[in-house]
């Protein structure tokens, strides 16, 4: 992986967290399909080889997302028990 790809992929990592606690808020006052609806866009203009090597390299993201049109959206919180917990206890 090129230092570019590192920082671009650092980048969205950083963003997948912080719009984490955006997806819980409207979760929260808004229910899981308006969650779905919305969507939060990370990134545009992006290749789909550059999404999968994202992919690949970051397992471990928290939320649920995707490619379309060229821009990665983050559009789902894990349902799991633990994935609960986890988002509950980060907003304290």
């Amino acid at each position: 992986m090129s230092p570019l790809q590192s920082e671009l992929f650092s980048k969205w990592s950083k963003a997948f967290d912080s719009e984490r606690h955006k997806l819980l808020a409207i979760r929260r006052q808004e229910g899981i399909e308006e969650v779905k609806r919305k969507g939060i866009i990370i990134d545009k203009k992006v290749s789909l080889k550059t999404y999968l090597k994202f992919c690949k390299g970051e397992p471990s993201i928290s939320v649920k997302y995707h490619l379309i049109d060229g821009k990665i959206e983050a559009y789902e919180m894990p349902l799991n028990p633990h994935g609960l917990i986890q988002g509950e206890l980060n907003e304290m």
